[in-house]
């Protein structure tokens, strides 16, 4: 009979190490985003609002294919887990 699995694996990223790896990349580009974002003193709104409203501001933002691959995927998690 095989032993228990281990804490360290995660069965959709492989490792806790790599689900790690991804969750703090994650929360840097957000944190990146949001201070990009500070100085237009945004309100937070309901997302529906935000949707429905209209577009606001232009930000010119800049960022590296490395942090826009990432936004990607956080987009892509968060569209499949509606």
């Amino acid at each position: 009979m095989p032993g228990s699995i281990s804490d360290s694996y995660d069965p959709e990223w492989g490792t806790a190490a790599n689900a790690d790896l991804i969750r703090k990349s994650i929360q840097n580009v957000r944190e990146l985003v949001l201070s990009d974002l500070a100085g237009s003193r945004m309100v937070p709104k309901a997302i529906d609002d935000v949707c429905r409203g209209p577009n606001g501001t232009d930000f010119e933002l800049h960022y590296f294919e490395r942090q826009l691959r990432i936004i990607l995927f956080a987009l892509d998690r968060a569209f499949e887990s509606i």
